[in-house]
């Protein structure tokens, strides 16, 4: 487990390109401070604290902690740029890795879903 958060949060710490311009639709919806309310990697769901934070000038930030069944706690601090793709989706760039999130609103929560070929991370964000 350790190892897929480890690969996730270099994903994520790939963030560093966005294009420029306004936020849409979707993008305004993600701006702001959200509270990090679940982590689930691959089928596992760790237990979280912290916030994430879509800024407007492109950029975004995620600070606190995951932690998994059986396992120390996992420190999260990814920083990076985002940039919206289409009404459902949104490229989060870290360290020059660039991943393509699908992007669901439910009530004041926000779900963001990434795939891979071992399955799908799912990080909730809570307002």
């Amino acid at each position: 487990m350790r190892r897929v958060v480890a690969g996730v949060t270099a994903a994520l710490l790939a963030v560093m390109i966005v294009a420029c311009g306004e936020s849409t639709a979707l993008g305004s919806r993600l701006l702001g401070t959200w509270s990090l309310a679940g982590f689930d990697d691959h089928g596992t769901p760790g237990v979280t604290t912290g916030t994430w934070t879509f800024n407007d000038d492109a950029s975004f930030a995620a600070l606190g902690t995951v932690t998994y069944p059986g396992e120390p706690t996992d420190s999260l601090r990814v920083g990076g740029t985002w940039l919206e793709r289409s009404a459902t989706s949104v490229e989060l760039t870290v360290v020059g890795e660039t991943t393509v999130w699908a992007v669901t609103f439910v009530a004041d929560s926000v779900f963001l879903s990434y795939a891979d070929s071992d399955g799908t991370v799912r990080i909730t964000l809570q307002r």
